[in-house]
This record gives C-alpha cells, structure tokens and sequence, in this order.
C-alpha cells in the first residue's frame, strides 16, 4: 500500500512539473486537465494513508526511487508526440494525395504511443520493482491485443479536437474536466486504488 502509494505521489509531482513547462511554453489551458484531477486524486489518498507516511521521509523516498522514473517515461512520451507533431505540420506542404495518409498515419502513431504509455505508467505504479524494459513489452502486447478498442479511443480523441474547436472556451474546460474524471474512473487500475484505500480506512 505504501509503495504505490509513493510511485503515485511520484506521478503527481512529475504531472504537474511537466504540466508548468507546457503552460510556460503557452500551450492551451487543456494542458491542465490531467494535473487538476491528479492533484485532487492525491490529496484523497494521502487522506486515507498519512498516519503511514512520514512526509519528509516519503518525499526523499519517492523522489529517488519513483519520481526520476515516471519523469522519464513522460518526457519519453512527449518526445514521440513532438515527432508525430513534427510529422503533421511536414504533411501540410505534401501533394493533397499524401497529405491526407501522412496526418493520419501521424495521429495514429501519436495515440498509440499515448496509450502504450498510460499503460507503462500504470503498470509503474501497481509493480515498481518490475524492469521497464518488461513493463514496455507487456504494456505493447496489451496495446496490439486490444488494438481496435485502441483505434476507437484515438479516433474519439481526434473527434474530442474538432468538438474543443467548436465550442466556448468556458465549455472546453467543463467538458474537459468531466471527460478526464470519467477515464480516470473507469481504469481498472484506479478501481484497485479505490479498493486497497477502503479497505485500509
């Protein structure tokens, strides 16, 4: 309990140093969405377990054992999201026949690797002591297994970007918020938080 409970506040803090790098960088505010929701999902756990945890000693722990890690993974993330960004803006001076084939292959291979890595993070968290090379192999498999919920999911995703485009941008944050709550809930990982955390109330 107390080690996920660690790697968890790793992610947070990981989450949401990323988070400021983006939003410095002047990217849209939708760039706050995982971390608002982590924030509020951490301060409920560390509510259930802080008679466990020393903070200082917790603080040191998790930073060296789990916060560098779940760093890398992100950045690792952002650095193929940047090369699939890199492949659509090269696709906007293509012949109109290619252009079309390059944005999608791009799209694809960006939700892919968004997935593959949300799955490598979790599977971080829940077995720490697991060798990411074996994580990142379990994590792909998962990934080609389930391939055309995968598909589905990327293609909401692309259809979530047009609908932002069309609406308010007070409505994008609601949506936003509310979409991410309901991923987040519906994880199968985080129904195990849930359940290791009542269980220990």
């Amino acid at each position: 309990m107390k080690q996920w409970f660690n790697h968890f506040l790793g992610q947070i803090m990981s989450v949401v140093i990323l988070s400021a790098i983006l939003i410095i960088g002047s990217l849209p505010i939708v760039t706050l969405f995982p971390t608002i929701v982590s924030l509020v999902g951490a301060t409920y756990f560390y509510h259930l377990t802080a008679e466990w945890v020393s903070p200082l000693g917790a603080f040191r722990h998790f930073f060296k054992t789990y916060f560098l890690k779940s760093l890398a993974c992100q950045l690792l993330w952002m650095a193929v999201m940047a090369i699939g960004g890199l492949n659509l803006s090269l696709a906007t001076n293509l012949p109109q026949s290619m252009k079309i084939t390059v944005s999608v292959l791009s799209v694809f291979f960006m939700g892919l690797s968004s997935v593959t890595m949300g799955n490598l993070l979790f599977s971080l968290i829940l077995n720490p002591q697991e060798k990411i090379g074996e994580q990142l192999r379990k994590s792909l498999l998962l990934v080609m297994i389930k391939l055309p919920q995968t598909f589905l999911l990327i293609l909401s995703v692309v259809a979530g970007g047009v609908a932002i485009s069309l609406v308010p941008q007070g409505m994008i944050i609601v949506i936003g918020l509310v979409f991410w709550a309901y991923l987040t809930i519906e994880k199968s990982v985080w129904r195990e938080f849930l359940v290791l955390a009542s269980q220990n109330q």
